[in-house]
């Protein structure tokens, strides 16, 4: 995954379990902690996400073109590696501008909340 930075937006471009992918360049994302976007999604009865990430301006990161797989409950994306660690646990403080490369967070039962350090 492309380290990104400046993006003025962040939307993550989803499909989830076998459905049909949002319409590009999919839904925004929302500041979550220093330097976090995030987004929960209702993954319904499915317990799988595949995602891509976009400024929402043509320029993407697509994991090398691989896209990141993630599972319901949290998930974390950074640098092309999905972890279950929350990345906001300690910090609750929100930003307006994340400075990083994306990443992704979530929630527990049936959604999914991804975040970008972007």
């Amino acid at each position: 995954m492309a380290t990104v930075k400046g993006w003025s937006t962040y939307d993550i471009h989803h499909q989830v379990g076998t459905g049909a992918w949002t319409t590009a360049p999919g839904v925004p994302m929302s500041a979550a902690c220093a330097g976090w976007v995030s987004k929960t999604i209702d993954l319904g009865t499915a317990t799988t996400l595949t995602a891509t990430f976009t400024d929402g301006n043509g320029t993407w990161d697509d994991n090398g073109s691989k896209n990141d797989a993630l599972r319901s409950g949290v998930s974390a994306v950074k640098d092309g590696v999905v972890t279950t660690t929350d990345p906001c646990a300690s910090s609750p403080t929100a930003t307006s501008s994340p400075t990083s490369a994306p990443t992704s967070t979530a929630t527990s039962g049936t959604t999914l909340g991804d975040a970008w350090r972007g």
